[in-house]
């Protein structure tokens, strides 16, 4: 994962940019003095480069394909695992009670769970299918299940399939496509930083113009000091998968939050900036502690990547990411 040079929200960063291009424009002769490269063409190309930057896919557009094939995933995965139950009924009718556990745990049912994920669910619904295929006679006899209820299982799981592996693809397209507006925001955010740095060296006995070639003060200007935030996203470190329903709690503080069905949280953004400790708990369990720092008036997006439960914390150190 590329991590962020710099510490304001993405639009304010472009916004800053060019106020400070626009400045180093109106001093153009100063800056030629000191160094020949300063000119109009180069002002002109990194103002395009801050263009072709902004213009890369937001947060919310990249994401939009993933989550809409969730959408699309969760009703086909809830027809699968009714599947399942109907399965667990036919065991029932076909076989003594006394035999019911070993033909569930034959069939898959005893990994069967509401909350399982997409990898652990093609699973049971293939040892399912391989069940059905060997037991079939038994399970159909004296009209117990049709025979096409393993044609119709096999149908709606091959769907279920598609869409997971169209879901995970889209995925991990958009971490890529996160990563390639993270570089191009740095490389041109590296070029303004430059320009800063020259400037307080060219009118160091002159503390207004010295403030033009701040960063800070001239993303101030744009968007003056305030509450900041954090959210971000829980994830397992071993395939990435998102972590519902856990709790974070910033320490010293009475801000928690907890993680949607996409592993998402939002603590708001009404925080006080400085550098805390965010502890995260799943199922009261602590799964994950790190060290995030907020800067003033920036809402910093932050992914936690934690352990399967059962295995040691991961304290993770982290400074925070603006947020893409």
């Amino acid at each position: 994962m590329v991590r962020p040079d710099y510490n304001t929200a993405q639009w304010l960063t472009y916004a800053t940019g060019r106020l400070i291009v626009s400045n180093c424009r109106a001093k153009l002769e100063n800056f030629s003095e000191f160094a020949s490269s300063y000119n109009e063409d180069f002002l002109d190309a990194l103002l395009a480069e801050i263009d072709a930057a902004e213009a890369l896919p937001t947060e919310e557009q990249r994401a939009q394909l993933h989550k809409q094939l969730l959408e699309e995933m969760n009703p086909i995965f809830k027809t699968c695992q009714g599947k399942m139950m109907y399965l667990k009924r036919y065991i029932e009718r076909a076989f003594a009670p006394e035999f019911w556990e070993m033909n569930f745990m034959s069939a898959g049912l005893d990994k069967y769970s509401s909350e399982m994920n997409h990898a652990e669910a093609l699973n049971m619904y293939t040892n399912a299918l391989s069940y059905i295929e060997t037991n079939k006679e038994v399970l159909g006899a004296n009209g117990n299940m049709p025979d096409a209820f393993k044609t119709g299982f096999a149908t709606v799981k091959s769907a279920y399939a598609d869409k997971v592996a169209a879901f995970e693809a889209a995925q991990n397209a958009a971490l890529e496509n996160t990563d390639v507006k993270i570089v191009a925001n740095n490389a041109m955010y590296k070029k303004i930083i430059v320009i800063c740095k020259d400037g307080q060296v060219i009118f160091a006995d002159d503390e207004t113009k010295k403030g033009e070639f701040s960063y800070e003060k001239q993303s101030e200007l744009i968007k003056p000091v305030g509450p900041a935030g954090l959210k971000g996203k829980v994830i397992y470190l071993i395939d990435g998968k998102p972590v519902v329903g856990a709790v974070g709690e910033i320490e010293g503080t009475k801000h928690t939050a907890t993680t949607n069905k996409e592993g998402e949280y939002d603590f708001g953004a009404n925080l006080a900036s400085g550098k805390f400790t965010v502890k995260w708990k799943l199922n009261d369990e602590v799964i994950a502690e790190e060290d995030v720092t907020i800067p003033a008036g920036t809402t910093v997006r932050d992914t936690v990547e934690v352990e399967v439960p059962g295995e040691p914390i991961v304290e993770v150190k982290v400074p925070g990411e603006p947020i893409v």
